[in-house]
């Protein structure tokens, strides 16, 4: 599910979307996307994704990211819960769920299954994770980077495995 703001060509805001109950099974021999909220310049807020059952594989081969279970790009003030993700990639890198300068984010009782990282977070800040259970054979179950600021992860149940290749 690609969901995409553009206003440098006109098609305006895309806010306040419901994605729930479905199931969304992706494999793609380049970069692969379960959710992807995606802000070119407008806003792409408020969007509930719910209920969801995501997994998602990619066969690239590549030192960096290929395999994304929920993408947030600059959307803010989403709500995702009840979501069960497993997002791979045996020859580059997964997550679960990556956020991209994106704020006010509320993850809630998600399951999070894949490879590599469960959660990944760069330049956004205040985003909530409350009882998220992270179960992987990656290298972190969460993860943040530059300009990740205030983001509060409670109650989280972790159980991850490192192998050999990761270390």
């Amino acid at each position: 599910v690609y969901l995409f703001t553009d206003n440098y060509n006109g098609l305006g805001d895309s806010n306040s979307n419901t994605i729930q109950h479905n199931t969304l099974d992706v494999d793609a021999g380049s970069s692969a996307f379960g959710v992807y909220l995606d802000n070119w310049a407008t806003s792409i807020d408020s969007t509930t994704i719910y209920n969801e059952t995501i997994n998602v594989t990619s066969t690239a081969s590549a030192s960096a990211f290929r395999a994304y279970g929920v993408y947030l790009y600059a959307a803010d003030s989403n709500n995702i819960s009840l979501v069960t993700i497993n997002a791979t990639a045996e020859s580059a890198w997964a997550s679960d769920v990556y956020l991209s300068l994106s704020d006010d984010n509320i993850f809630e009782n998600n399951v999070l299954k894949g490879e590599d990282y469960g959660i990944y977070v760069t330049n956004s800040d205040r985003n909530n994770f409350t009882n998220e259970n992270i179960s992987n054979s990656g290298m972190n179950a969460v993860y943040t980077l530059s300009g990740a600021d205030n983001n509060r992860f409670f109650n989280m149940t972790i159980d991850t495995t490192v192998t050999a290749s990761n270390i």
